[in-house]
């Protein structure tokens, strides 16, 4: 959709190709802090890193 999207609005698609790959990369790496963050830090929820 991304694409979709670049290409409605005359982007750049190599320049839409990285920021979709580093995106995707960061979610990777950051999902599960952001995820324990979000549940365990606003909330009394307490959720071990190995069921994330």
């Amino acid at each position: 959709m991304v694409f979709v999207w670049s290409s409605l609005t005359d982007g750049d698609p190599a320049y839409t190709l990285v920021q979709v790959a580093v995106n995707d990369l960061l979610m990777l790496v950051l999902f599960v802090p952001i995820i324990g963050l979000l549940v365990s830090g606003t909330s009394s929820l307490i959720v071990p890193y190995s069921v994330l």
